[in-house]
């Protein structure tokens, strides 16, 4: 629980996640004060609550820079452009069998850490280390 001071009417953040941002905490009381930052979505939702996991870990999903996208070599026609037939021969492919992320954090220069997860025909989740 967080104190929030607010000039929202109650009806409209009843029953839905919020994002807020802890200000402060007094000695003397029970719950730390803070502000209303952005209202997520409803409580329950299948996307709002992806969103709230994803924030809560720190991970971001929006759209890579243009300074990002600069550094990618030049491709003159994208739909034609495939992976090089000696390059998928080399390598084991995941691209339809899971989904591969980094790992690295915000800022590296060597995007070269990844993992993957993957639900087992048995329940188990499968996590690999690239």
């Amino acid at each position: 629980k967080i104190r929030i001071k607010a000039r929202i009417d109650h009806e409209k953040i009843a029953n839905k996640r919020l994002l807020v941002e802890i200000d402060g905490w007094k000695l003397n009381t029970m719950y730390p004060s803070g502000h209303y930052v952005k209202t997520i979505g409803e409580v329950g939702d299948l996307d709002t609550e992806i969103k709230c996991l994803l924030i809560e870990h720190g991970i971001d999903l929006s759209p890579f820079s243009a300074n990002a996208l600069a550094c990618l070599p030049q491709i003159r026609d994208e739909a034609s452009w495939k992976i090089p037939s000696d390059e998928i021969s080399r390598r084991r492919d995941l691209r339809t069998s899971c989904r591969v992320f980094s790992v690295d954090p915000q800022g590296c220069q060597d995007i070269d850490d990844a993992m993957h997860t993957r639900v087992l025909e048995n329940g188990d989740i499968e996590v690999g280390v690239h």
